[in-house]
């Protein structure tokens, strides 16, 4: 039995699914990590998951849930370059899917929300301050 827990990290996320807070990504001693941890909130114990298959190290990225899934997004990488993909971790098999977007710029320090007007599936809407103002773009779960 292992008592291992995530180092003190900067520029994580970390969402809730039930009693699980999912801990994702961030940058430990300069080093940006794609570590997955959850904490179960009832028995304060950590579990850190290992995939092959996951999204690079990323840091100031976001992360939201929406049903059995957390969606992440942008960021910056292990190479400090800003990130364009979005991955998606299902709860249930606990496994990573890469998600193809091509609409959606490099972000770093960004916004993420579900909206579920008008729809039975929602919609992940991310903003970004720009040059330009305040931008929305918009995905279909």
């Amino acid at each position: 039995k292992s008592d291992r827990k995530p180092n003190a990290m900067f520029g994580h996320t970390a969402v809730f699914n039930g009693p699980i807070m999912w801990m994702y990504g961030g940058s430990y001693l300069r080093e940006v990590t794609q570590g997955l941890w959850a904490l179960d909130t009832e028995s304060w114990k950590w579990k850190e998951y290992i995939r092959t298959f996951s999204p690079p190290g990323l840091y100031n990225h976001v992360a939201i849930v929406t049903g059995d899934v957390m969606l992440v997004y942008g960021g910056i990488d292990e190479q400090i370059k800003p990130f364009t993909g979005m991955w998606r971790f299902n709860f249930e098999t606990e496994e990573w899917t890469q998600m193809v977007s091509t609409e959606l710029p490099p972000l770093s320090g960004h916004a993420v929300a579900i909206s579920y007007v008008k729809s039975v599936h929602p919609d992940v809407i991310i903003q970004q301050n720009s040059e330009r103002g305040m931008q929305s773009s918009q995905i279909s779960r």
